[in-house]
């Protein structure tokens, strides 16, 4: 792993990027970008997010380098699911075929990983995480065109868990749910292990417009209000 990496979200009205940096107590975070979209552009969103790319990371891949890409919940499908070995090298070829009655589309038209919170068990209950391969080209695309190569892709519950790893670790269950705009992801968890993410088709931006409704104002100012 990368003594420094960069952690990145492409969100629907902003894009987010943290540089961190490997200590002997961890990693501790060195940089930042916030980049917000204009509010009613109608402009293709494949060239704002060229534009930001290039404000972000002007030097390309030389400094984006360990960029590790978050891939948003609601293009995501999870699953849970038993896996029967204990080696994961074993379960990584066939979690296709535990999924694969799951998913609503065909084996080979999705990515397919798995989280487990338990290591080394057979039988052990594990999220499966798929995503149709379009969304991930469609991604992966955009970086070329940026210069940028990323190192990995995540799936976006799974980087919400490195906030509960700051946590106390203790036995309770905790919930965390981060409000997006046009959704909003939650994860859910306990003894510091992942036990459920979902998607939920609601965020800030429902919100934004019942408040231009009700006041008879615009998104921008609706938004500072809002906040």
């Amino acid at each position: 792993m990368a003594e420094t990496m960069w952690g990145f979200d492409l969100g629907s009205t902003a894009m987010k990027a943290v540089r961190l940096t490997r200590t002997w107590k961890g990693f501790r975070l060195v940089d930042y970008s916030f980049l917000p979209f204009e509010p009613g552009d109608e402009g293709d969103p494949r060239e704002k997010w060229l534009q930001g790319l290039h404000k972000i990371f002007p030097d390309g891949i030389k400094r984006a380098a360990g960029l590790i890409l978050s891939m948003p919940s609601h293009r995501t499908m999870v699953h849970r699911v038993t896996l029967p070995f204990k080696e994961r090298s074993r379960n990584n070829k066939i979690i296709r075929f535990e999924v694969e009655p799951l998913l609503p589309l065909p084996i080979e038209q999705v990515a397919v990983d798995f989280y487990t919170w338990k290591n080394g068990e057979a039988n052990q209950t594990a999220l499966a995480f798929a995503v149709p391969k379009e969304e991930v080209k469609k991604l992966l695309s955009l970086f070329q065109e940026a210069r940028l190569d990323p190192e990995s892709i995540i799936p976006e519950a799974l980087s919400l868990m490195g906030l509960a790893q700051k946590m106390p670790e203790d036995s309770t269950t905790r919930v965390i749910l981060d409000l997006g705009h046009e959704k909003t992801t939650c994860v859910v968890w306990d003894n510091m292990a992942l036990r459920m993410a979902r998607s939920i088709p609601l965020g800030g931006g429902a919100l934004n417009r019942a408040m231009g409704k009700e006041f008879g104002i615009q998104f921008a100012t609706d938004r500072g209000r809002k906040d």
